[in-house]
């Protein structure tokens, strides 16, 4: 029992106890609500007043981790701080690499899901990923308009997210660019299956069509860039960009514009390059 109320304990940190419920933060759905019974609440954390403690006022959820603003990016709840995403990475400046081996991919040709979640188009996609020699599994990917890290001082006109979990707990997302040009048939495949509600049915897709060739990359560590914008992130920009036609973009900028998060400070992190 004592290890139990320190493992909740810890996941208290980003959360807060309501009655007989534990309200954790959750980085992608916002929200973790644990019911558990009087008796277990009074063993865990000493409460047994009769009457239900009052809980701390919940912040605004347009201004927390469910649901949130592009437009008040200032008013984001920061769990940390000095680590955040996304960066502009300037070439300048960066740290040519050659102990790290080239990223594999390796995603299947079928989206599981399509989601219009509020602030972007998320596909449920599976695969896996072996980065800096470590296995990790493929989640989901996304897409920013324009880019969410730019190049000395540059945006792309879109930027998709490919967010990859390791069997330690660990987020990675290896980032792909893409600017207007010719049209991109993976992508006016997505574009195709938008549901007109909140989600839809999977679709067989080729994913190669969003990645490019070359797969060398700039790797730093920083966060997610949506709340809760936690920190200790592994990220993997490709260098190489991709192409979408202009009417392309206009199609997906019928449905977000502008959500993508501002550059962050690098505070000093060292940005790698992995070219082999």
């Amino acid at each position: 029992m004592d290890n139990l109320a320190i493992i909740l304990g810890q996941l208290l940190l980003t959360g807060q106890i309501c009655g007989q419920e534990i309200i954790l933060s959750n980085i992608n759905k916002g929200q973790i609500i644990l019911q558990l019974d009087k008796k277990y609440m009074e063993m865990l954390f000493g409460i047994n007043n009769p009457e239900e403690p009052e809980c701390d006022e919940q912040p605004d959820p347009d201004k927390g981790h469910g649901h949130f603003s592009y437009d008040e990016q200032d008013e984001w709840l920061l769990e940390s701080g000095k680590m955040q995403s996304p960066i502009n990475i300037d070439t300048f400046a960066i740290f040519p690499s050659i102990k790290y081996e080239q990223l594999e991919l390796n995603f299947k040709n079928q989206a599981m899901k399509i989601e219009n979640n509020g602030h972007t188009i998320e596909l449920g996609i599976a695969g896996e990923s072996i980065l800096m020699n470590r296995k990790f599994a493929l989640n989901q990917m996304h897409f920013h308009a324009p880019s969410e890290h730019t190049i000395d001082g540059l945006y792309s006109d879109l930027e998709a997210h490919f967010v990859h979990t390791g069997a330690d707990g660990r987020l990675a997302v290896v980032g792909v660019l893409f600017n207007v040009g010719k049209e991109n048939l993976a992508f006016e495949t997505i574009l195709d299956h938008i549901p007109e509600g909140s989600s839809g049915a999977g679709f067989k897709i080729n994913i190669d069509d969003l990645l490019p060739e070359d797969k060398a990359y700039y790797h730093y560590i920083g966060s997610l860039t949506t709340p809760p914008l936690t920190e200790n992130v592994e990220w993997y920009v490709l260098e190489e960009k991709l192409e979408i036609s202009q009417e392309q973009l206009i199609r997906f900028q019928k449905y977000y514009i502008n959500n993508n998060r501002k550059t962050q400070p690098v505070n000093g992190r060292p940005i790698n390059y992995i070219n082999n």
